[in-house]
This record gives structure tokens, C-alpha cells and sequence, in this order.
């Protein structure tokens, strides 16, 4: 459930609509409040020159200042269509994710709105002592509309500014590298959780009698599961839930996501209710998010990196900037702990077998693509060599040092290739030399 409700959280979050609103009722319930203070304090704010208005001014500056708040709601919204059909096509669609989610375009349209609102309802409560008998002026309201409308027109030049800066390429490389950062430190923390869970050994799914395969629910990219109730559910029915596709894979109804082991017969008499518990707790998508996917933001600069060395962008700083951030991401993974693939109940049983991202997998997913798009650019190659020489710096296992070394290997494969002159030759080998697994081998051109 938890995982179900943090998707829920990150489409609310990267949507437009949903600061705007909130900022419409807030701006509702101030507009009442407001004005039934002044209703409250009629009499004592007649005197106050700071304060104290006319029925004609108040409603000139009311109907003013909404008219003008909805002037500027539009102008916002153009300006934002704008940046995200300039963002989409110099970075690809699947980046208008993390702009949107970084902008500040649903407040700016949100506070407009809202100030126009409300200046409509206090506008409503104005009465002319000509036509009515009771005749109200909302003094302090009025006060407060002026001020938010004061705010509108900063916000107005904030938000100029920040379109200016957030279409930036080097700006939105940042944004992207911050998300992955995120993740690394939900997913990879740098402490794993000391509980008898972790330190299981994966058991053996064919060592079990009795196998449930579970299918998937819906085609779909798979957000995110709830680890903790898997676990649960597992203890429940006395058997171990073995996951065959992580957080990131596309999933179909006929194909298993996951597979349900016991060595008793109660699994089969209890199959449906397990596979739909199990089915409930996966959360399923039209799009991968980052929340536990950490392959997704790195496909995300993938995908810019692999645009910027296209002929008809051919902007090889951004691709840079990409690999710089890349490398810099798995050296930190690199350098923590592994990730259990096992976790257990309270009793010490096993329950929930999964597979994590691994370094290596995560070097093919960052580097292989980049590699094939840029392999005729000697200033790429040399690059990526020092992004692996980051993560290099912080490897400790095995198998991620020849993880590196692979990679390392086809970057020179693909250099020699496109016959280099000696000083791209020997501006290569300096900083292939500089691998710490490669520290006594020289490279010569052939």
C-alpha cells in the first residue's frame, strides 16, 4: 500500500493541475475569512487612513486585479507550453517528466488564479450604499488583494527568470543528476539495515515441491512493490516469493513477474487468493518512475547524451556533462555495500528473493549506448574513459572492477577503429593508463 501510495504522490506532484487547485481553496477560504473579519471590525477600520476605503475604489482595484491575475494565468501558460515544446525536442519527451517536476510553472499559474478568485469573491461581498441599505466595504479584504497582487507581479519576473535558467542545458543534466542522487540514497544506502533478513542465502526455487507462478496484472512498466508486506504475505501462506523482474521491467498479463515456492500442499488450495495479494502489491505503470527504478534517471541522461552526439544536434558538451554525471553516480553505488537479495520474517525464515541492479548492469545501461553513438568521436572516448576511471576509483568487488575493465576494453576497441592520430592517440592512453586495473598496460597504436 505504501508503495501504491507514493506513485499516487509522485503523479500528483508532477502534475499541473494539483498546486493550482489547492491554491484555489486556500484562496476561497481566505476570501471568506477575510472578509468576515472585516464584517467584525467594520467600525474600527472607518478612521484608519491606511486601511479605510471607498466603495468605488474597492471595487475598481478588485475587478482590476482579477482581470489582470487571469492576463498573467495566460501569459504563464503560453510561456510554459513554449519551454516544454523547446524542452521536448532538444531533450526528448521522456525528459518533460523531471522539467515538469522541477518547475515552478503550477505555482506561478496557481497563484494568478487564486488571486484572481479570490478578488472575485471579495468583489461579490462589496455593497454600494446607493443600492443597498446596508452598505459593506471589504477594507482589510481589499488590503490583501492588493498584496497578493504586489506578489503576482514578482512572481511574474521570478518566473521569467527561472524559465531562462531551467531550459539550460547544463541546468537540466543538474536536475536529472539530482534525481539519481535521490535514488542512490533511498536505494543504495550506505548502511545496510543490520536484520537476520539480510543476511539470508538466497535458497534454491527448485528445491521446492510446490510453485506458484504469479502473472502479471496489466501491461505495464513496474513502478515499485511493497517489500515489507511481500514479506508478510510470504509468512502468510508459509511459502517464499521469488521476484523475476525488478522495479523498471515492462511486464504483461501472460508472462510470470514472480514465482510463489512451498513444500507443502496448502499452496495450492490457497493459489488465487496469493497470486491477487501478491498482484495488489505491485504497483504497475504507463511510464518507469525513479522512486525504485534507479535505471530510470540513468537512462534519462542516457537519452540526452545519446541526442547531443546525433548529426543533427552534434552538441558533444552535453554528452559530457552526461558522462560526467554518470560516472560520478555509479562510483557512489560502487562504493557501498551490496544490496540483500534476501529477506526474512521475524522467525528467521526466508520469504522474498530479489534481484537488485548491480554495478555491471548498471555500467551497460550508462555507458554501451553512449559508447555506439559516439564511437567516432575521439573527444567521447577519451570521456567515458575518465567516467569509468570515477567509478573505478571506488570499486571494491570483483565483479564490478571487471565490469570496468570490459568496458574499458570496447571504449579502446571502438577508439582504434577510427585509425586516431598521435595526439588523439596519446591523449587517450593517458588517461586509459590512469585505470587502476590497468595501471601497468600500454596501449599502441597498430
Amino acid at each position: 500500500m505504501r508503495s501504491r501510495l507514493l506513485s499516487i504522490w509522485d503523479r500528483f506532484r508532477t502534475s499541473f493541475w494539483f498546486e493550482p487547485t489547492l491554491l484555489s481553496l486556500l484562496a476561497l477560504a481566505l476570501a471568506v475569512g477575510t472578509t468576515k473579519l472585516d464584517a467584525d471590525m467594520d467600525s474600527r477600520l472607518s478612521n484608519s487612513p491606511w486601511v479605510s476605503t471607498s466603495t468605488s475604489a474597492a471595487t475598481s482595484m478588485l475587478s482590476s486585479l482579477a482581470s489582470t491575475a487571469f492576463t498573467l494565468a495566460g501569459v504563464s501558460f503560453s510561456i510554459t507550453m513554449v519551454t516544454l515544446s523547446m524542452a521536448s525536442a532538444q531533450f526528448g519527451s521522456r525528459q518533460l517528466r523531471s522539467v515538469i517536476s522541477n518547475s515552478i510553472a503550477d505555482r506561478v499559474m496557481g497563484a494568478f488564479i487564486a488571486t484572481a478568485l479570490y478578488c472575485m469573491v471579495v468583489l461579490r461581498f462589496v455593497r454600494d450604499a446607493a443600492e443597498s441599505k446596508s452598505p459593506f466595504v471589504p477594507q482589510i479584504s481589499t488590503g490583501v488583494a492588493t498584496i497578493m497582487g504586489l506578489l503576482c507581479l514578482a512572481l511574474l519576473i521570478w518566473f521569467v527568470h527561472e524559465v531562462s535558467v531551467n531550459i539550460q542545458a547544463p541546468t537540466v543534466i543538474a536536475q536529472i543528476a539530482a534525481e539519481l542522487d535521490a535514488s542512490i540514497d533511498r536505494l543504495y544506502p550506505e548502511k545496510t539495515a543490520d536484520t537476520a533478513g539480510e543476511t539470508h542465502s538466497p535458497p534454491d526455487v527448485d528445491s521446492f515441491s510446490r510453485r506458484v507462478m504469479v502473472p502479471g496484472s496489466a501491461s505495464g512498466y513496474i513502478d515499485g512493490f511493497d517489500r515489507d508486506d511481500l514479506v508478510s504475505a510470504a509468512k502468510k501462506h508459509d511459502s517464499v516469493i521469488f521476484m523475476k523482474l525488478r522495479p523498471g521491467k515492462f511486464v504483461v498479463p501472460e508472462v510470470a513477474v514472480a514465482c510463489v515456492a512451498a513444500n507443502h500442499n496448502r499452496i495450492d488450495d490457497e493459489t488465487d487468493e496469493l497470486v491477487k495479494t501478491i498482484q495488489s502489491l505491485m504497483v504497475v505503470g504507463k511510464w518507469r518512475s525513479p522512486r525504485q527504478d534507479i535505471s530510470c534517471s540513468v537512462y534519462d541522461l542516457v537519452d540526452i547524451a545519446s541526442r547531443a552526439l546525433s548529426p543533427g544536434v552534434n552538441d558533444p558538451f552535453t554528452a559530457m556533462a552526461c558522462i560526467d554525471r554518470l560516472g560520478a553516480a555509479i562510483g557512489r553505488i560502487a562504493g557501498r555495500p551490496e544490496l540483500p537479495t534476501c529477506f526474512s520474517d521475524e522467525d528467521g525464515n526466508p520469504r522474498l528473493v530479489i534481484a537488485p541492479v548491480t554495478v555491471p548492469q548498471l555500467l551497460d545501461d550508462a555507458f554501451r549506448m553512449i559508447r555506439q553513438y559516439g564511437k567516432t568521436s575521439p573527444s567521447i572516448s577519451i570521456r567515458l574513459i575518465e567516467g569509468l576511471k570515477m567509478v573505478a576509483a571506488q570499486t571494491t568487488r570483483q565483479e564490478d572492477a571487471h565490469a570496468v575493465s570490459r568496458h574499458a576494453n570496447a571504449i579502446r576497441a571502438d577508439f582504434f577503429s577510427t585509425d586516431p592520430n598521435e595526439d588523439d592517440l596519446a591523449d587517450f592512453n593517458s588517461r586509459f593508463d590512469r585505470l587502476p586495473q590497468f595501471a601497468n598496460t600500454k596501449t599502441t597504436k597498430t
